[in-house]
C-alpha cells in the first residue's frame, strides 16, 4: 500500500489550526476551540484546493488548485486566510503560478532551527541569504512529474538606484530531474522531459545544504540532489544532480514460498546516516535514503506481509586527481580542489519488521536528534498503532507505540503537532477518509526537560508537570503556538489530580519563564493560566483573563508612548481613540477592585465570617489590589493615565475623527476630535469615581511582603490564601473614597452588569451585554484517546 511521505494538509505552527482533506473538501478546525471546522475558503475563481502546506513560520499558506482538465493553479496566500473572519470573496494571494501537473511534493526552505531542550537542532537545508525577511514571501521548492521548480521572492531594483528596493514580486525558476540541470533568474529553463515521474518524495535534511528528491519512474527508484543558491546580486540559482544508480538490493529470505512472494516499493524518505565507517572521515557531507518495501508472501490460504527498510548511503568527497593531471593544463592555471557525490557501493543495512507488521504512513522527525526518529502508522495482527520508529536502527526498534483503535486502514496520514516534531508533547492527527482521530502524544522517554527536578523521586502528576512546561517553554523559544499542549493534557491527565497538577505546572512555567531573557514571564503565565483553566473548567478563569488582559492593556500604553529626550511623554495620534478604550476598560477593572475591597474592609470589621468565606473563596477581585505584583501594574496603569492626560491637555494639533458605525471608511484629521478626546480621557478617573492622586499614594505607601516563595505561590495559584495573614494591614492601608459609590458608572453598574467588546475594549450597550464577555474559550468537546 503506498504512502504519502509529506502530507497534503498541515498544522498551522502560530494558530495550531488543523487544515485536513474531507470528503468535502479542505476544512480548518482550531486545536483549541470546540469552532465546528470550516471550508478552507479559496477564492471563487478558483476550484478547490486538492494539496494545502504551511511556511515554517507560518506567515504564509501554499494551495494547488487543479484544472478540470490539465494542470492546475498554486497559489500563496497570507496566513489571514486561516482567519474565521476571512471570506472567499475577500481572499487575495500573493501570487499564482499555473503549474503543468500536480505537485508530487512541496518542500519549504529556511526553516528555522529548532529548539530543543539544551541546544537548537542542525539546520536543515539550504542557508538563507544575507537580510532573508519571511515577510516578503515564502521560498519552496515543487517537484512535479517533469521537473523540479524553485518559487522565491524576488527584489525589483529601481531604475537608476544602487540601493536594494523594498518592491519584492514572487518569481519561479524551473530545471529537469533527468539531467544536470541548472538555472537561474531571468534565464529560461530546460523544457519539460516527456518522460514523467510516477511518485516523488522531497524532504530537507539535518546538517546537508541540499533538497533530496526520491523519486519512482518506470519501476525503477532514483536518488536527485537539488542544491539552491543565492549570488552576491540576490539572483537565485537552482541545480540538480542526479546521483548515481542505487545498489542491488538483496532480498532477504522471508515465511512461505519464494516463488509466490512480492516485494512492493512503498516510498523514499531521505535522512541522517550515522557513519560508523572509516570513510567518514573523507566526507564533508552524508546523507542518506531509506528505501520502504512491502513483502508479501501469498499462499492457497492467507498471506503474510512485513515491511523492509533498505538504507542507501551518499557522500561528498573530494575528488583525487590523477597522477599528471594538473601538468596537463595552462601553467598559468591553478587547479582548485574538486568535489563530487558518489553513492556507497552497498545499502548501510537493511531491517525487517515482525511479520504481519507494515507501515501504512511514515513521517520524519527531520528536527529530533539523532534525526533518524519517524512517527508512523504500522499494521499489526492487533491493529493498528501509532509509534515512533528508530530508521538509525540496525534492527526493528519501536521507542513508543499508542493502539489507534477501530480505524479504517485506508489512505490515512499522520499529521504532528510542533510539539511531536521535537519530541515532547502534544498531538497528533490521524486522518482517514471518513474520520478524524486527534490524539495525545507522550513525551519520547530520552528527552531532557527543562528545569529542576528529579526523575527518579517525581510522581506521575509531577512527572506530567515537568513534560508540559519544557513543551511550552520550549514552542515560546520558537515563537510556535503551544495550544497543542494545553489540549493534550485534557486527555493525559486525571481528574482526581487536576487541581494539584495545574498549580504545579503554573509554578513551573513562572520559575523557568523568569530564566529565560527573550520570554516575558508574567504575559506566558497570564496566557497559560487562562488556557488550563478553561480547558479545565477552573473558577479562576474570569480572574485570570482580567489580569491578563490589564498586562496586555499596560503594554498597548507603552508600545504606543515615546519617551523624548526632555522627559515628556507622547502618545500616537492615531492611536488616541483605542487607548481610550483600553484606559475605560482598566478603570473599570480596577475600580471594581477597589470598591470591592472598601466593602470588604468594612464588612469584615462587624461580621468576622466574611474573612472566612475569602478563605473557602479566594479567587476574588480584591487580589488584583492585594497582590504585590498586581498592585504594582495597577499603579503603572494609573501612572499612564496621568500621562496620557497630560499629554492630551497640551495637545494642539488635530486627531483622526472616532469611528461610526463600526467603520474607519471617510475618517479625517479634525482639530475638534482632539477637543472631544481630551475630554473623555480627562473624565475617565470621574466616571469610574477613581481619585488617581489619592489612590496611587496609598497604593505606594503598602509595603512589599519579604515571603517570596508565598507571593509566587499567590500569584501562579491566583489565590490569597498564602498571603493571606497580611490582608488586614493591607485593608487598613486602603484609601478611603466614597466617589467609589457616587460615580454614575457605579450606580449603573449596580443597577445592571457591564460588558465589554473582548476585541475592541469598549463598552457595549445594555442590551448587548451577555454577561458571557469574560469567559475564555470552552474546553474542546472532542475528546482525545
Amino acid at each position: 500500500m503506498p504512502y504519502t511521505a509529506r502530507p497534503a494538509a498541515a498544522i498551522h505552527p502560530t494558530t495550531s489550526t488543523l487544515i485536513y482533506n474531507s470528503p468535502h473538501g479542505f476544512l480548518l478546525s482550531p486545536l483549541f476551540s470546540n469552532a465546528h471546522p470550516r471550508p478552507f475558503p479559496a477564492p471563487p475563481l478558483l476550484s478547490p484546493p486538492d494539496h494545502i502546506s504551511s511556511s515554517p513560520t507560518g506567515e504564509w499558506v501554499i494551495a494547488y488548485h487543479p484544472h478540470p482538465q490539465h494542470g492546475g493553479t498554486l497559489a500563496i496566500y497570507p496566513q489571514s486566510i486561516l482567519s474565521p473572519n476571512a471570506a472567499r470573496s475577500s481572499v487575495t494571494p500573493l501570487a499564482t503560478f499555473q503549474l503543468s501537473s500536480k505537485p508530487l511534493a512541496i518542500s519549504h526552505l529556511y526553516p528555522p532551527r529548532t529548539h530543543l531542550s539544551r541546544a537548537r537542532s542542525l539546520p536543515l537545508g539550504p542557508s538563507p541569504p544575507a537580510g532573508h525577511d519571511t515577510s516578503r514571501g515564502p521560498t519552496f521548492t515543487i517537484l512535479t512529474a517533469f521537473q523540479v521548480l524553485l518559487v522565491h521572492p524576488q527584489a525589483i531594483p529601481h531604475p537608476g538606484s544602487l540601493d536594494v528596493s523594498s518592491s519584492w514580486v514572487m518569481s519561479c525558476i524551473q530545471t529537469s530531474i533527468w539531467t544536470m540541470g541548472f538555472s537561474q533568474d531571468g534565464i529560461t529553463g530546460p523544457q519539460e522531459s516527456e518522460k514523467r515521474i510516477e511518485r516523488g518524495w522531497m524532504s530537507l535534511v539535518a546538517g546537508s545544504r541540499g533538497v533530496w528528491i526520491g523519486y519512482e519512474a518506470e519501476g525503477k527508484v532514483g536518488v536527485v540532489r537539488a542544491d539552491v543558491n543565492v549570488n552576491e546580486n540576490g539572483s537565485y540559482h537552482l541545480q540538480t544532480t542526479r546521483l548515481a544508480s542505487l545498489p542491488f538490493v538483496d532480498r532477504p529470505p522471508f515465511e512461505g514460498a519464494e516463488t509466490k512472494r512480492r516485494d512492493v516499493e512503498q516510498g523514499v524518505e531521505t535522512g541522517d546516516v550515522r557513519m560508523e565507517d572509516d570513510e567518514s572521515s573523507v566526507s564533508t557531507e552524508r546523507a542518506g535514503v531509506v528505501l520502504v518495501y512491502r513483502d508479501t508472501v501469498l499462499d492457497d490460504i492467507d498471506s503474510l506481509s512485513r515491511t523492509r527498510l533498505v538504507t542507501m548511503a551518499f557522500d561528498r568527497r573530494l575528488l583525487q586527481l590523477a597522477p599528471g593531471f594538473s601538468e596537463m593544463s595552462d601553467a598559468s592555471t591553478e587547479v582548485g580542489d574538486l568535489w563530487d557525490w558518489f553513492t556507497a557501493p552497498h545499502p548501510s543495512r537493511s531491517v525487517c519488521s515482525p511479520a504481519c507488521t507494515t507501515i501504512l504512513f511514515l513521517h520524519p522527525l527531520s528536527s529530533l536528534p539523532p534525526y533518524t526518529i519517524a512517527l508512523a502508522i504500522i499494521s499489526t495482527p492487533n491493529g493498528l498503532s501509532r509509534v515512533h520508529l528508530d530508521l538509525g536502527s540496525t534492527q526493528w526498534n519501536l521507542l513508543s507505540e499508542y493502539r489507534l483503535g477501530d480505524l479504517q486502514s485506508d489512505n490515512l496520514i499522520l499529521l504532528p503537532s510542533q510539539g511531536v516534531e521535537r519530541g515532547h508533547l502534544g498531538l497528533c492527527a490521524v486522518v482517514g477518509r471518513e474520520r478524524l482521530q486527534l490524539g495525545a502524544v507522550r513525551t519520547l522517554n530520552d528527552q531532557t526537560m527543562i528545569g529542576d527536578h528529579k526523575p527518579g523521586s517525581m510522581s506521575r502528576e509531577e512527572s506530567q508537570a515537568v513534560s508540559a512546561a519544557t513543551s511550552i517553554i520550549l514552542a515560546e523559544r520558537q515563537g510556535s503556538d503551544w495550544s497543542d499542549v494545553i489540549r493534550a493534557l485534557t486527555a493525559i491527565v486525571d481528574l482526581s489530580s487536576q487541581n494539584s497538577f495545574v498549580n504545579d505546572l503554573l509554578w513551573r512555567i513562572y520559575m523557568l519563564s523568569g530564566e529565560e531573557s527573550a520570554i516575558d514571564q508574567m504575559d506566558i503565565l497570564g496566557r497559560v493560566q487562562v488556557a488550563l483553566f478553561s480547558v479545565f473548567r477552573d473558577s479562576r478563569l474570569a480572574l485570570s483573563a482580567d489580569i491578563l488582559r490589564l498586562h496586555v492593556a499596560s503594554e498597548l500604553l507603552d508600545q504606543c508612548a515615546t519617551f523624548e529626550e526632555d522627559g515628556k511623554i507622547t502618545f500616537d495620534l492615531d492611536s488616541i481613540w483605542p487607548l481610550i478604550s483600553v484606559l475605560d476598560w482598566c478603570l473599570f477593572l480596577i475600580s471594581s477592585s477597589m470598591r470591592q475591597s472598601l466593602i470588604f474592609r468594612a464588612s469584615s470589621s462587624n461580621h468576622p465570617t466574611v474573612s472566612q468565606n475569602l478563605i473557602n473563596h479566594p479567587h476574588t477581585s480584591i487580589f488584583i489590589l492585594f497582590h504585590p505584583t498586581l498592585r504594582s501594574l495597577v499603579i503603572r496603569i494609573l501612572s499612564q493615565l496621568h500621562q496620557f492626560c497630560l499629554f492630551l491637555a497640551t495637545l494642539g494639533r488635530p486627531i483622526l475623527q472616532p469611528e461610526a458605525g463600526g467603520t474607519g471608511a471617510g475618517r479625517r484629521r479634525d482639530p475638534m476630535a482632539t477637543i472631544v478626546a481630551r475630554e473623555m480621557a480627562g473624565d475617565l478617573a470621574t466616571k469610574w469615581g477613581v481619585d488617581l492622586e489619592g489612590w496611587g499614594q496609598a497604593l505606594e505607601k503598602i509595603g512589599e511582603l519579604d515571603e517570596l516563595s508565598s507571593v509566587q505561590t499567590s500569584l501562579t495559584s491566583l489565590s490569597v490564601t498564602p498571603i493571606q495573614e497580611h490582608l488586614p494591614a493591607f485593608l487598613e492601608a486602603l484609601y478611603d473614597s466614597s466617589l467609589l459609590f457616587t460615580s454614575a458608572a457605579a450606580v449603573n453598574s449596580r443597577d445592571a452588569p457591564m460588558a465589554f467588546d473582548a476585541l475592541e475594549w469598549t463598552l457595549l450597550p445594555p442590551d448587548r451585554g451577555t454577561g458571557e464577555e469574560h469567559k475564555g474559550p470552552g474546553r474542546a468537546d472532542q475528546p482525545l484517546e
